[in-house]
């Protein structure tokens, strides 16, 4: 099951992704993964608000900027598995849920960090929720805003943000918009 949340800044969405693990997944094992590089105060201060907001969820953190880590976490998926189902007969007990913040980063640390495509590990992200439980945040932005004096650059991230979130709309079995879209 894939579960997109999306959000304008500060809408509440990594809050309401975190309780539908504490509501509907909390009795799975799961992983949190973390794409937000650390930039300065301001981005250790989130960092430190979002661990402090998930302490109690007990998923594992896993820093990865880039969805490096996602073929480990597919081995483990596939070994425990194997060992799993010789005793299990339901298919339910075998998954896990992940929860992935933030594509916006993801998409990011891509295109300006990497100048690389993000796509191929997206994908992988992506094949594992369809045998898990999948939670993607994500913000949204409106290029459009003049504004803000978004620089073209910018302006391109965004609406590749954009079209990405439309695509996981169309394939995700939830989508959720949180009402202070910005």
């Amino acid at each position: 099951m894939i579960i997109l949340v999306v959000g304008g800044m500060n809408s509440g969405k990594s809050k309401y992704a975190e309780d539908i693990i504490r509501t509907r997944f909390s009795d799975l094992r799961g992983y949190y993964i973390a794409t937000m590089i650390p930039y300065g105060e301001f981005g250790q201060e989130k960092i430190a608000k979002h661990k402090a907001m998930r302490e109690d969820i007990g998923l594992e953190t896993i820093e990865d900027p880039y969805l490096e880590h996602l073929d480990e976490i597919y081995e483990l998926d596939k070994e425990l598995d194997k060992e799993l189902v010789n005793r299990l007969t339901d298919d339910s007990l075998n998954k896990k849920v992940i929860l992935m913040e933030d594509l916006s980063n993801l998409i990011a640390n891509y295109m300006f960090e990497r100048k690389s495509d993000y796509k191929p590990v997206f994908n992988k992200l992506l094949e594992l929720g369809k045998r898990n439980e999948l939670i993607i945040v994500a913000l949204r932005m409106d290029e459009k805003d003049e504004s803000q004096g978004y620089d073209a650059a910018t302006i391109a991230y965004i609406k590749e943000m954009n079209k990405e979130i439309e695509l996981i709309s169309d394939i995700a079995d939830e989508v959720v918009y949180m009402n202070n879209l910005e």
